[in-house]
This record gives structure tokens, sequence and C-alpha cells, in this order.
């Protein structure tokens, strides 16, 4: 008996340490604020662009997409994406088959059309993973703009 309140005791000792253990100094830790995104979707809606960069890794990225056109199908090798949708509403193509494939830079494919596969409809709130190496397709109704947060990771 006394034994086990013994471990116990030490058991609970070491736990509450490690709660309350200092972790260290986050590096490269980056907040954007909703001023920030919305400064950010501005920018892309005033000059035309889908997306713009927001953080790039070895094995990971992130894009902010704001896209009001559908985009052609892409590949990537090997990043995965997720689409954490901000707002507006669209459909994403994954799988399927791709016809007028290219490669566009090492690990990345694009293609002029995308036939089958699942059709993902995705507005406000929803977050849709794709594996690498799947086709997708960005597709957005005429007067939509879809607005995303893609996190890619390998």
């Amino acid at each position: 008996m006394m034994k086990s309140s013994m471990l116990a005791i030490v058991a609970t000792a070491l736990a509450c340490r490690c709660a309350v253990a200092d972790s260290p100094q986050p590096v490269g830790a980056r907040l954007w604020s909703q001023a920030d995104l919305d400064s950010l979707n501005r920018t892309l809606e005033s000059t035309g662009a889908p997306y713009t960069q927001l953080l790039t890794g070895r094995t990971y990225g992130a894009l902010l997409l704001c896209r009001a056109v559908s985009g052609d199908p892409e590949l990537h090798v090997k990043l995965n994406d997720f689409f954490v949708v901000l707002g507006g509403a669209g459909e994403i193509r994954v799988g399927g088959h791709v016809t007028g494939e290219k490669t566009v830079a090492p690990g990345e494919k694009r293609g002029r059309m995308l036939t089958g596969g699942a059709l993902y409809q995705v507005k406000r709130g929803d977050v849709l993973f794709v594996p690498a190496d799947h086709w997708l397709q960005v597709l957005v109704a005429h007067g939509e703009v879809l607005r995303a947060i893609i996190i890619k990771t390998q």
C-alpha cells in the first residue's frame, strides 16, 4: 500500500513538473490576422492573380487563394493539399482522367481537361484534403469567388 502511494505521489509530481515546463521560444511562427488576409485578398482582387504564397518551406507551404474563374487541372507529385475554405463557394474535382498533361515544374503537372473523379461542393468553413499524386481542379461558377487557404504538406 505504501509503495503504491509513493508511486502515485512521484507520478503526480512528475506530471505537474511537465505541465508547467517551459517550451522553447517559437522559431518561424507567423500570425496572419484577419486584417492581413483582407489586405492580401484586396491585392489579389485588384491584380486578378488567383493566389499568393503565404509560406514556403522544404516540406510544406501555404497559399491564399482568391479564385473568380475556374483553374486548370493540376497535380502535385509529392505535396498533399488541405483546402480551408474562408469564403464563397465552388467545386473541387479530385481524381479522374486528364487530357493535355504537361510538366510545368519539378513535381508539378497541368492539364487541359479533367473528367470523372469525385466532385466536392465546398463553401465557407469546409476543409478538403487532396492527397499527393491526385489530379485536382478548382471550379468556380460565374459571379462567385472562392477564397481559401491551401496548406501544402509532404
